[in-house]
């Protein structure tokens, strides 16, 4: 009984840092992608998708393609972000992306 007590332990406590590094990859792409330096986020954010694709990670990532210009993958990473989630909040996601930018809060609240 108290190795299996112990396994599961073990498992869950590796399955817990496994979350923890992916939302760290996640936290990283969005800081790079605050700091408009698109191809970082990318970069990140294909190694966050092989691990766990999300529709935030896919819409993030077809955001930072729209800001390099690249429509098609963009576009794509949309339509993705949509087919794992079809009721995806982009309003919420996006207040999440600019949080920080003061420019970007000031118009989501005279949208409201």
């Amino acid at each position: 009984m108290r190795v299996l007590i112990i396994s599961l332990m073990m498992i869950l406590s590796t399955a817990y840092l496994s979350l923890a590094v992916e939302g760290q990859d996640y936290s990283e792409a969005l800081k790079s992608y605050q700091m408009k330096n698109y191809t970082k986020a990318i970069e990140t954010l294909d190694q966050v998708i092989s691990k766990n694709p999300t529709p935030s990670a896919y819409y993030l990532k077809g955001y930072a393609l729209y800001k390099l210009q690249r429509n098609n993958e963009a576009q794509w990473n949309f339509k993705e972000a949509f087919f794992l989630d079809p009721e995806f909040n982009v309003d919420q996601f996006l207040k999440k992306v600019y949080e920080k930018d003061k420019s970007i809060k000031n118009k989501l609240r005279k949208n409201k």
